[in-house]
């Protein structure tokens, strides 16, 4: 009985408090993927097994809100708010349109992102930008447990202590020393670092705790991550990292520009930081890791490529011909574009898509920002880049204009996802957190965050405070 009592209290103060429930629904979200990361692969289906969340977010969402809006509840909207609803209505459109209507409802086979899903990548973006302050700081709490375990796996991986079973491309990645975490393929373990690595950097930036252990731990957690990001071997991580530092840099002089004093500790972490990823970066060299020296070899063909203009399809590894590809259909489809995970469509009439349809792999445009224009068309492009841009960059013009810590965590973390999002890919067990720090960037509350190893209580800072 006294279980069930605690069950029954439980449900009733998420029933009270909708901010509340949608915090536990958004950490159990991320932590979904790790759990049936497992559970995949005891039953052989990683892929299927990873639908489930985002799919049971997506009903509960819906019922919320549909049920509110027949009770007549009134909702405070933004334009963010406005243009995750047109997404939904043109995301909608394309299916119907579709020139698949089949791999859009289901998704392509293994890594597909079905139209409930991408629909739900926005309901979050609006779910989080209506959460309260404290619900948000508890759920980047709960990232940052989730990123210290992510690290821990993939540093047990590099060693080659833990070789799954999976697929035998996943296998020789493990065996090879590429860490792929929580996932199957190096690339997407590597979209995931970008945030991690963000995240784990602005922390000890504006941590203010005292405790030297404590900021010893927090610098070493940050070359930690910063090495965790180098062995998933891909080189859209590291165009990741290296925005993040860019972008640090521009914060500072804007910053300086309206005011704030930036103290002298702040540059000197920033230096620490750097100097430890030159340390890494020659470490791996020195003892000629895989994980670097493969990638440095793959960017000397890119730039011999561009000099001798000679074969651009193969720049990339191949991006080159599948952004041509895709470019071509747009004409065609500009209006709904070629349907809801779609992009094979842009290669019918290819030889080797003729040769091998069903078997046929690119189904994305390893650029996210082509790949929704390509397969949702040119108003939900237009939409989707408002979104994104104004959600940025109203971030970081609080960051700027006050001291809100949170806010620039949050701001790094989502900025350098975005901008490596142009060579890369989608996908659903690491774009969810991508849309969920979209959500919670968007904050209209002025506060700061100790560090998270800090049992401190949180500070609220007056608005304009230096």
């Amino acid at each position: 009985m006294h279980i069930k009592e605690h069950l029954i209290n439980y449900i009733n103060k998420l029933k009270n408090d909708s901010d509340l429930m949608f915090e536990h629904l958004i950490i159990c979200l991320m932590y979904s993927y790790p759990m049936l990361f497992f559970f995949g692969l005891l039953i052989g289906q990683y892929y299927f097994a990873q639908d489930f969340p985002l799919l049971f977010v997506f009903i509960i969402s819906s019922l919320y809100f549909i049920i509110n809006l027949i009770k007549g509840k009134k909702f405070n909207l933004t334009i963010i708010d406005i243009c995750c609803g047109l997404m939904i209505v043109f995301i909608t459109l394309s299916t119907i349109f579709s020139q698949d209507i089949k791999q859009t409802i289901y998704g392509y086979i293994y890594e597909g992102e079905p139209f409930t899903h991408i629909m739900t990548y926005y309901m979050l973006v609006v779910i989080g930008l209506h959460l309260k302050k404290e619900n948000k700081i508890r759920i980047l709490k709960s990232f940052f447990i989730l990123s210290l375990i992510e690290m821990a796996v993939a540093l047990i991986q590099h060693t080659g202590v833990w070789i799954f079973e999976c697929d035998e491309r996943s296998k020789s990645m493990l065996q090879n020393g590429i860490a792929v975490g929580f996932t199957v393929n190096q690339n997407y373990f590597s979209y995931l670092m970008v945030i991690i690595n963000a995240v784990i950097i602005g922390i000890f930036l504006i941590s203010e705790t005292k405790n030297k252990k404590k900021q010893a731990a927090l610098y070493i957690l940050t070359l930690i991550s910063f090495f965790c990001l180098m062995i998933t071997s891909s080189r859209s991580a590291w165009l990741g990292v290296a925005f993040t530092h860019a972008f640090l840099a521009l914060i500072c002089i804007l910053k300086h520009k309206n005011g704030f004093k930036i103290t002298i500790d702040k540059y000197i972490k920033e230096g620490l930081i750097i100097l430890g990823m030159i340390l890494v970066v020659t470490g791996m060299y020195v003892t000629h890791d895989s994980c670097l020296t493969s990638e440095i070899s793959e960017s000397k063909n890119d730039n011999k490529l561009i000099e001798e203009n000679d074969n651009i399809d193969r720049f990339g590894s191949g991006r080159g011909h599948i952004w041509k590809m895709g470019i071509k259909t747009i004409p065609d489809h500009w209006l709904f574009g070629t349907g809801t995970d779609n992009y094979r469509h842009a290669f019918v009439g290819d030889s080797e898509f003729e040769a091998q349809p069903g078997l046929f792999i690119y189904n994305m445009a390893h650029c996210e920002p082509l790949h929704n224009l390509v397969t949702l068309g040119v108003f939900a492009f237009i939409t989707y880049m408002t979104i994104v841009t104004t959600s940025l960059f109203k971030g970081l013009k609080k960051v700027i204009s006050v001291k809100n810590a949170l806010g620039f965590i949050i701001l790094l973390a989502a900025s350098s996802y975005f901008i490596q999002s142009f060579v890369s890919n989608s996908i659903l067990s690491t774009a969810t957190y991508f849309w969920i720090m979209l959500g919670l960037l968007n904050y209209n509350t002025d506060f700061k965050i100790l560090a998270v190893l800090s049992k401190e209580k949180l500070e609220i800072v007056k608005k304009g405070q230096k």
